[in-house]
C-alpha cells in the first residue's frame, strides 16, 4: 500500500446516469403518436426515459445480487453496461418507429391509390355515356369534310394541270428567245476584237505621224482614199482641204476612237462603200505608201464592218425585244394563275389540316371510350384483388398509429431484456420483465398489454422459422434466440447440451465457419470470415476470452484509404460489416469477470423443463410414430413457409400500389400481379388454416405420450 496510490472509483449517481439517457436519447424523435407541443412532449419523455433506465439498472444489479445468492451464478453489471443499454435503446426505438411508420404509410399510400381508383369508376362511367354520341357527331362531321375536300381537290388538280402546261410553254419559249439573243450577241461580239484592234493602232499614232500625211499638198491617191473615207464618216466634205483640216485637230485620233457607227445614218455608210469597195483599200497596200494612213484604213475597214454586222443585228435584237416582252405579259398572266393556284391550294391544306384534326379528335375520342373501358375493367378487377384488403388496411393503420405511442416504453422493456437478461434463468427473467414494465409504468411510459421479447421483436413467422432451423419451442429459449440477434455485441452462449449450436448451424447455413479454441488454424478462420463477412462459431470457450479476441468483440475498427479495417494482433484485417461471431461454452455455470461482462452478450441457453419436456416428447412420438411426428415437423415448416409468403405478397402489393407511376387502372401488368397475388395469397390462406388445423389435431395425439415425456424431463 505505501508504494502505490489507490483509486478508487465510486458506483455512478442516479443523477449522472439520468444526464447520461438524457445525453443518449436527445436525438430520437418522441412525437410521434403523442399529443401537445413537441418541445415539451420531447422533454418529458426524455426525462420519463432517464428515469426509467435508472430504476432497470438498478433492478439488474438487484436481481445479480440474488442471482448468485440463490443460484451460486455470477454476472456483473458496469457502468459499461448502462452505456451499451442506452446505445441498443437508441438502436432498437429507432428501428421500431422506422418500421410503424414505413408500414403506416404504405399502407396509407396503398389505400389512398385503391380509394382513387374506385372513385374514379363513377366518373369513368358517365365519360364513357356521353362519349358515343360524341363520337357519332364528329364522324358525321368528319364524313362531311372529307366529301367537300375531295370535291376540291378535284378542281384544284384541273387548275394545276393547266398551270403547269403553261409552265412548260413559257419555259419552251424563253429557251427559244434566249437562244436567239444569244445568237444575236454572239455576231455582234464576233466584229469586237477587230474593232478593238483598229482603235488600238490609232491609239498608237502620234502627231509626228499625223503631220507626215498632213504636209502633203498633193497626197497619194491611197491616202487621199482613206481621208476621203475618215471625212465621210466624220461626215465632211471627202476632199483633201478638208482632210488637213480635220488632220490638224489635236482631237483628231480621239474623235476617231469616239465615233460609234450605231450612230451615223445608214447613208454614210452607203456612200462609205465607194471607197471602201475599191480594191486598193486595203491596209496592206496603203501601209506601204504611209503608216499612219494603214492604222486609219483599218479604223475604217472595222467601222464598216460594225455597222454591217451591226445592221444584220438589229432586227435580230427587235424581233428578241418583241419576244421578251411577249414573254413578259404571258409571265405575268402565269403569274396570276400560279396566285391563283395558291390560294386554291391553301383553301385545299387548310380542309386536309380541317379533316386530319377530326380524323385525330375523332382517334382520341375512340382511344379514349376504349381506355375508359379496360379501366373500368382493371377497376373491377383491382377491387376484385384487393377490396377486402381495404377494410383490414384501414384497421392496419388505426392499430399502427395506435401503436405509436407505446415504442417508448416497449423498446426500453425490450432493450434492457436483450442487454440484461441473457445470463439469467427463465424465473429471474420473468421478474426482471416486470420490473422493467413497473419502471416503466411508474415514469408513464405507455407499454403494450402482455409485452415480450417475443411480441416485441419478431412476428409469428420469424418465430416459427426460427423453431424450424431447431431451436427448441419454449419462451425462453425464443428469447435467448432474440437477444443473440438483437444484441450490439457478439454472443458468449452458455451451452452445456449444444442446443444453440444446433439452431445456429442451421440458421446460418453452409456459409457458417465453425472452429474450436484448440484448433491452431482457428484465426486463420476468423480472419478470411472477417474479409468476406461470413459468420464464425467457436467452441470451446473457458472462463476467460484470449485477448487476441478484443479488437473483434469490442469492433475496434479504422478506417485505412477508404477501407474499414481491424488490427488483429499486429496485421490489419479488413473488416466486413456482415461479420458475425458465436462464442460459445460447455461450461453449466461459468464464472466471466466484469473484463468479459463487457465485451459479450452473456446468453444462458441451458436446456428448461418445458424445452427438455418438449425434447423428449418429440423423442417419444418419433419411436412410438415416426409417421406422426414427420407430419408435424413438415406442417411446421410449410405453416412458417407459408405465413412468411403472406406477408411477402401483402409487401410486394404494397410496393406495386407505391411506386407505380401515373394513373394506376393504366397499369396493366400491376393489376395483372395484384390478381395472381390475390389468387395465390387466398390459396395460401386455405393452407395455412388446414396446416393450424393439422397441427392441432398432431398435438391432441402427441398429447397422450405427454406424461412420459414429463416423467422423463423429471428424471
Amino acid at each position: 500500500v505505501n508504494c502505490c496510490t489507490i483509486d478508487w472509483v465510486d458506483e455512478w449517481s442516479g443523477h449522472a446516469m439520468r444526464q447520461v439517457a438524457r445525453m443518449s436519447v436527445a436525438r430520437l424523435d418522441f412525437t410521434l403518436g403523442c399529443g401537445g407541443g413537441e418541445e415539451a412532449e420531447r422533454g418529458l419523455k426524455q426525462a420519463a426515459v432517464g428515469n426509467a433506465c435508472v430504476q432497470v439498472y438498478e433492478s439488474v444489479r438487484e436481481m445479480a445480487a440474488r442471482f448468485y445468492t440463490e443460484r451460486k451464478r455470477r454476472f456483473y453489471v458496469t457502468p459499461s453496461s448502462y452505456l451499451a443499454l442506452m446505445h441498443l435503446y437508441s438502436t432498437l426505438y429507432t428501428h421500431k418507429l422506422h418500421q410503424i411508420t414505413h408500414n403506416r404509410d404504405r399502407l396509407k399510400n396503398g389505400l389512398a391509390r385503391l380509394s382513387e381508383a374506385t372513385a374514379s369508376v363513377g366518373v369513368m362511367q358517365e365519360q364513357l355515356v356521353s362519349l358515343g354520341p360524341e363520337i357519332e357527331l364528329k364522324q358525321r362531321e368528319a364524313e362531311k369534310t372529307l366529301a367537300l375536300l375531295r370535291e376540291d381537290q378535284a378542281a384544284v388538280e384541273e387548275v394545276r394541270l393547266l398551270v403547269a402546261g403553261e409552265e412548260r410553254v413559257m419555259a419552251r419559249e424563253t429557251g427559244i428567245v434566249q437562244e436567239y439573243a444569244e445568237q444575236a450577241a454572239s455576231d455582234l461580239d464576233s466584229v469586237k476584237p477587230i474593232l478593238r484592234d483598229a482603235i488600238r493602232s490609232l491609239d498608237q499614232l502620234d502627231k509626228s505621224d499625223i503631220s507626215e500625211v498632213r504636209v502633203y499638198s498633193n497626197p497619194p491617191v491611197l491616202v487621199l482614199k482613206v481621208m476621203s473615207a475618215v471625212c465621210v464618216l466624220l461626215q465632211k466634205t471627202p476632199n483633201w482641204p478638208t482632210a488637213k483640216l480635220l488632220l490638224g485637230d489635236p482631237q483628231f485620233i480621239d474623235r476617231l476612237m469616239q465615233l460609234e457607227s450605231s450612230s451615223l445614218p445608214p447613208k454614210v455608210f452607203k456612200l462609205l462603200t465607194k471607197y471602201t469597195d475599191s480594191p486598193d483599200f486595203n491596209p496592206e497596200k496603203v501601209g506601204n505608201v504611209s503608216q499612219a494612213c494603214r492604222s486609219i484604213c483599218n479604223w475604217v475597214l472595222a467601222m464598216q464592218r460594225h455597222y454591217n454586222v451591226l445592221k444584220m443585228v438589229k432586227p435580230k435584237q427587235e424581233r428578241v425585244k418583241e419576244a421578251r416582252e411577249a414573254l413578259q405579259m404571258a409571265e405575268s398572266n402565269l403569274k396570276r394563275k400560279q396566285k391563283s393556284l395558291k390560294l386554291v391550294e391553301d383553301h385545299m391544306g387548310m380542309l386536309e389540316k380541317t379533316y386530319d384534326n377530326m380524323v385525330q379528335h375523332l382517334e382520341n375520342l375512340k382511344q379514349e371510350k376504349v381506355l375508359t373501358q379496360d379501366r373500368i375493367s382493371r377497376a373491377s378487377l383491382l377491387t376484385s384483388a384487393l377490396g377486402g384488403e381495404k377494410e383490414r388496411w384501414i384497421d392496419s393503420i388505426a392499430q399502427l398509429e395506435h401503436l405509436l405511442q407505446f415504442v417508448p416504453g416497449d423498446m426500453l422493456v425490450c432493450a434492457a431484456g436483450v442487454a440484461f437478461n441473457g445470463p439469467f434463468s427463465s424465473d429471474f427473467r420473468s421478474e426482471l420483465m416486470a420490473a422493467y414494465k413497473h419502471a416503466c409504468s411508474e415514469n408513464h411510459l405507455k407499454l403494450t398489454n402482455d409485452l415480450t421479447l417475443t411480441s416485441g421483436l419478431s412476428e409469428p413467422h420469424e418465430v416459427l422459422r426460427m423453431y424450424n432451423q431447431g431451436l427448441p419451442k419454449d419462451a425462453h429459449s425464443t428469447d435467448n434466440a432474440l437477444i443473440v440477434q438483437n444484441s450490439a455485441q457478439f454472443p458468449l452462449i452458455i451451452d452445456p447440451q449444444g442446443q444453440a449450436v444446433k439452431w445456429i448451424s442451421q440458421m446460418e447455413g453452409s456459409k457458417l465457419k465453425k472452429s474450436k479454441l484448440s484448433d491452431p488454424n482457428m484465426m486463420r478462420t476468423i480472419e478470411n470470415a472477417l474479409r468476406v463477412g461470413d459468420p464464425v462459431l467457436i467452441e470451446g470457450f473457458q472462463e476467460e476470452v484470449d485477448p487476441a479476441f478484443t479488437p473483434m468483440l469490442l469492433k475496434q475498427t479504422e478506417r485505412v484509404g477508404g477501407q474499414e479495417v481491424l488490427m488483429l494482433g499486429d496485421r490489419e484485417i479488413e473488416f466486413n460489416p456482415h461479420f458475425r461471431l458465436y462464442l460459445v461454452t460447455n461450461l453449466s455455470n461459468p464464472h466471466y469477470l466484469p473484463t468479459v461482462c463487457i465485451k459479450v452478450t452473456l446468453v444462458n441457453f441451458l436446456v428448461t423443463f418445458h424445452g427438455l419436456q418438449d425434447q423428449l416428447l418429440s423423442t417419444v412420438v418419433q419411436q412410438e410414430k415416426p409417421a406422426l411426428e414427420e407430419q408435424k415437423r413438415e406442417n411446421l415448416e410449410s405453416l412458417a413457409r407459408d405465413k412468411a409468403t403472406i406477408r411477402e405478397l401483402e409487401e410486394r402489393s404494397l410496393f406495386l400500389l407505391h411506386s407505380s407511376q401515373g394513373h394506376l387502372l393504366d397499369q396493366q401488368d400491376l393489376i395483372e400481379t395484384l390478381t395472381r397475388s390475390k389468387a395465390v395469397s387466398s390459396e395460401i390462406s386455405d393452407r395455412i388454416a388446414m396446416s393450424e388445423r393439422t397441427a392441432h389435431n398432431i398435438n391432441r395425439v402427441r398429447q397422450q405420450y405427454l406424461s412420459v415425456a414429463e416423467r422423463a424431463a423429471i428424471v
